[in-house]
């Protein structure tokens, strides 16, 4: 092999070897159910079993001339600040 072969090789099984190392998944999955469950730095809290589907819509309270509607929406993905810990 040449030179160039070498080098060319290296900088791929390097850029190969980083990219391996940077890829972290949110592990482990948690089920927001489980109340004895210690939640863990870069665990995942999740609805495993879509119990919170069933809130989705919109919802209208009344009670004579009182009215609420009130609206809920699922979002996936939310960022939120927990003391100094985005979660």
């Amino acid at each position: 092999m040449n030179n160039k072969t070498i080098k060319m090789r290296n900088i791929i099984l390097i850029a190969l070897l980083g990219i391996t190392f940077a890829c972290k998944a949110q592990n482990p999955i948690i089920s927001i159910h489980d109340k004895n469950a210690e939640i863990i730095t870069d665990s995942y809290l999740k609805d495993i079993n879509y119990d919170l589907d069933k809130f989705v819509g919109t919802w209208l309270y009344t009670n004579g001339n009182t009215s609420l509607i009130s609206s809920l929406n699922k979002r996936s993905k939310c960022i939120m600040m927990i003391g100094m810990r985005i979660y």
